[in-house]
């Protein structure tokens, strides 16, 4: 019994939290969506009609035309490794700088790092 009066115990405190930072809560929730509606807006109107030009200019296609596949696929593939170099850069710039320094076969006596 102590252990659910405990947890409801935590339960109010965490909503008395969440509701002491309401506004800004709705707030982040409606910027949020902002983006999502930007981010879906770009997919649209831009990749829309750049995928269906790619599929409708491959080999086989009733607009074959080579050199124009070769660009837009070209575009489509560097655009789309975006993300994940952005998360690797996030990533990396996290660690402490004695732990880059580890890695780079650089040893540091007191290296604070798992690896």
């Amino acid at each position: 019994m102590d252990y659910v009066n405990s947890v409801i115990q935590y339960l109010n405190d965490y909503f008395a939290y969440v509701m002491q930072y309401q506004d800004e809560i709705w707030q982040a929730i409606g910027q949020t969506f902002v983006m999502v509606g930007i981010s879906i807006a770009a997919a649209i109107l831009l990749g829309l009609p750049v995928g269906t030009l790619l599929f409708l200019c491959r080999k086989g296609q009733l607009y074959a035309n080579r050199w124009l596949f070769t660009l837009l696929n070209s575009l489509v593939n560097v655009i789309r490794s975006f993300p994940f170099l952005l998360l690797v850069v996030s990533i990396d710039s996290t660690d402490p700088p004695d732990c880059r320094a580890h890695r780079l076969g650089r040893w540091q006596p007191l290296c604070r790092c798992l690896s």
